[in-house]
């Protein structure tokens, strides 16, 4: 049997031995941006998710037009009969106002009969 005060010393060089400083824990890896770290926890459904992301703008791009042309559809029904926005409105009236003319005297007033009639 081996002496008890031996062991102990045993131990204790042991431990002197593998023993660390003070200041051994205080160092920290410098810390990753945001969009690597997304880019790590996001993995294969990174690919996923770009995949779906493209879709859906081809599917917007499609539906665009159309959107569009429901919205020009109620715009007007919404202003039926008014016709100052009418004539203001580039949705309601796209063609927009007539091209000036040149400096015409009789032109002018045939055009100005034309809006006292109405």
């Amino acid at each position: 049997m081996s002496n008890p005060d031996g062991t102990l010393e045993a131990i204790d060089a042991s431990l002197r031995d593998y023993s660390v400083s003070v200041d051994a824990m205080r160092c920290a890896p410098t810390p990753k941006p945001a969009e690597v770290r997304l880019q790590e926890a996001l993995g294969v459904f990174g690919e996923l998710a770009e995949q779906a992301r493209q879709a859906f703008e081809a599917v917007a791009k499609e539906m665009a037009p159309i959107l569009t042309g429901i919205e020009r559809g109620f715009h007007k029904a919404g202003w039926q009969g008014d016709r100052a926005h009418y004539r203001r409105c580039p949705t309601c009236n796209p063609r927009g106002f007539p091209k000036p003319l040149p400096v015409n005297g009789h032109e002018y007033h045939r055009r100005q009969r034309r809006r006292n009639r109405r």
